[in-house]
């Protein structure tokens, strides 16, 4: 039996069945497994995707000689 009362999922709900007894070791190691990941989530949401610059123009080379389809005459 441990001495610390525990969320088994993180939130608000204080129904029995979400809770467990912990360890004062195990709470700590949990808390701080659970808060890096919490980290790791919001540093993903902070990044900007890469945009490419307005001013750009997409072109691409045309290729010189006789490989356009013929055109009717």
């Amino acid at each position: 039996m441990g001495t610390e009362c525990d969320h088994i999922v993180a939130g608000d709900d204080h129904d029995l069945d979400n809770l467990q007894w912990l360890s004062h070791e195990c709470h700590k190691a949990k808390t701080e497994r659970e808060n890096a990941e919490r980290n790791r989530r919001r540093k993903l949401m902070r990044l900007h995707p890469s945009e490419r610059q307005p001013g750009l123009l997409d072109w691409t080379p045309r290729r010189v000689g006789g490989d356009s389809p013929a055109t009717p005459a």
